[in-house]
């Protein structure tokens, strides 16, 4: 699906604005992430276990409750909505 006008102005200058955001946050504390590589771990370490944690979560409640499609029927809906 083709956006046109404001919408489509507005999503490029918010992904522009987000990576603009992490080049200056990691340009200027640079320093700090380099000198404490710790407490970058520290900091890290519970942040993937909490994904990893609720991926799992939420894919064992589907397939407890039968929530996960079959292949065909996984197929049939990308197809659906890539034609959106």
């Amino acid at each position: 699906m083709v956006r046109t006008g404001v919408y489509s102005r507005f999503g490029l200058v918010t992904i522009v604005a987000f990576l603009l955001t992490l080049v200056f946050i990691f340009a200027f504390q640079a320093d700090n992430i380099v000198a404490k590589p710790w407490h970058i771990a520290l900091i890290a370490i519970p942040i993937l276990f909490q994904v990893y944690m609720n991926t799992s979560l939420a894919y064992g409640l589907m397939r407890w409750l039968h929530l996960v499609p079959s292949s065909e029927r996984a197929t049939s809906l990308s197809a659906r909505w890539r034609l959106r």
